[in-house]
């Protein structure tokens, strides 16, 4: 895995807050592209009510991290308690997006043929 050791190449500071902000947008746009990539994975819509189950929390979730990357450029006018919790929530749902894909692998391997 690729390290920085060293934030020198950075052409500004960054302030804590913006690296907060730096964080919870970075973890909106992989809760966005783990839940796609699920969601391509699934068998059609309505063949499997568990496929469906997961299909609809993907598309709560990409829902979630939708709202954080288009509203990236207002992040100016969030406090930085609120930039806390929203970095604690997306956490948080990093987490569920883990667990809701080895579901869906869990499903997947239930639908392959023996």
């Amino acid at each position: 895995m690729f390290r920085v050791t060293s934030w020198s190449w950075w052409p500004e500071l960054r302030d804590d807050r913006e690296l907060v902000r730096l964080d919870v947008v970075g973890l909106a746009a992989e809760v966005a592209t783990v839940t796609r990539h699920i969601e391509e994975a699934l068998p059609p819509s309505g063949n499997y009510r568990a496929a469906d189950q997961i299909r609809a929390k993907c598309h709560s979730y990409l829902h979630m991290a939708q709202l954080v990357l288009s509203g990236d450029t207002s992040f100016d006018k969030v406090g930085g308690a609120d930039l806390l919790e929203a970095l604690d929530v997306f956490r948080d749902l990093q987490r569920k997006v883990v667990r809701l894909r080895e579901e869906a692998e869990r499903l997947g391997d239930s639908l392959m043929p023996v």
